[in-house]
């Protein structure tokens, strides 16, 4: 998957075309809500890696280690080859969804296009299985602690797999699909959603450090609790930025997706009783 960009690279700087004065040229106005969801979009995820945290031999010298380099890998894939890519194709306009496709034409030739075409193929199937995998665990863990339905907690005896919490998921893209929303309204929504979710997550880091301060933690942020204040305020504040820039339309599906969720769980927990009150994940 990350072959292609890395012959873009190299076959457009040794080419010679590549000019730094392309790099400031714009012909558009950004739409700045549009703009700070697509940086989110490209750089999110990471959290995500923790609900499979369980299956990492000693998780709290890995995932820092991996986290660390996977941000320098992915920022360098994203910006290089831009950077490349608008001294060959020069017309701003024509850049959207899938344009590296023909950027890898103009850099290298039908050959490049083709491996590029494939490799983004290839990296989509493989988000989507990421995706699924990993928020499907997300689910069937709230399914273990009773915060939705007990049968998405069901594990595949012979892969380990959350199966039900699998199939609700894949569900819920297929449906988002249908849709008819094009690749920047779900995009938007997508993110608005997860910009919610991550500010919950740090109210949750900042919670349970003040309350169970005593916990094991395999890996801990280190300052205390102001240190701890001060890494958690400036992603929140990007996320509360991002959600206020948002579209209207974004707005009002996804305060629709919210208040269904709630809607449909209100009849569960009359059912089943208040969910136990179970200690949440490390922080």
């Amino acid at each position: 998957v990350i072959l292609p960009f890395v012959i873009l690279i190299l076959v457009g700087i040794f080419s010679g075309e590549v000019d730094s004065a392309d790099w400031s040229k714009t012909t558009a106005q950004p739409e700045i809500g549009l703009y700070v969801s697509m940086l989110l979009w490209n750089t999110c995820g990471y959290d995500s890696a923790g609900t499979c945290a369980a299956e990492v031999e000693n998780p709290g010298k890995t995932f820092p280690n991996a986290m660390l380099i996977t941000v320098v890998v992915s920022t360098l894939l994203y910006v290089l080859p831009i950077m490349v890519g608008v001294s060959f194709a020069t017309d701003y306009s024509l850049w959207d969804d899938g344009y590296f496709v023909s950027v890898g034409e103009l850099v290298g030739g039908y050959w490049l296009k083709l491996f590029v075409l494939v490799a983004g193929t290839v990296s989509s199937v493989g988000q989507l299985n990421s995706v699924l995998c990993t928020s499907s665990r997300a689910l069937a863990c709230m399914a273990g602690f009773g915060y939705v339905p007990r049968g998405m907690a069901k594990i595949n005896p012979k892969y380990g797999t959350p199966v039900t919490a699998i199939i609700v998921n894949g569900f819920a893209i297929i449906s988002m699909v249908l849709t008819g929303l094009d690749f920047e309204a779900i995009a938007q929504m997508s993110m608005w959603l997860y910009a919610l979710t991550l500010v919950f997550e740090f109210l949750a880091l900042i919670l349970l450090r003040r309350n169970e301060p005593d916990l094991e933690r395999p890996y801990k942020i280190p300052g205390g609790m102001c240190g701890l204040y001060v890494l958690s305020l400036p992603p929140c504040i990007c996320c509360l930025v991002l959600m206020v820039l948002s579209e209207a339309l974004t707005w009002q599906i996804c305060l629709g997706i919210i208040v269904f969720g709630v809607v449909m769980l209100v009849p569960y927990y009359r059912s089943s009783g208040k969910p136990p009150n179970l200690p949440g994940p490390v922080a």
